[in-house]
């Protein structure tokens, strides 16, 4: 399957849950605890960058095997 055919359903599914995918973002810190991941997310918005930290209840590493998001996470919490 395609990459393009791929990345549509996964907009379509995660759109069914009220959420969307961010373009211009960059997941450049991670951090977990029991109950909640916090995240901080680098965002262009028009010339300047911004950094943002927010706590969730889950995240999806779908970004490679060296990725950030595994980087980010102790050995065995991720899979």
């Amino acid at each position: 399957m395609a990459q393009y055919h791929t990345e549509a359903v996964f907009r379509a599914h995660l759109e069914k849950y009220g959420c969307a995918v961010e373009f211009g973002t960059e997941l450049v810190g991670l951090k977990q605890s029991d109950d909640y991941v916090e995240a901080t997310i680098k965002k262009r918005v028009g010339d300047k960058e911004e950094l943002e930290t927010q706590s969730f209840r889950w995240v999806i590493g779908a970004d490679g095997g060296r990725s950030t998001s595994r980087a980010g996470l102790p050995r065995g919490r991720c899979s």
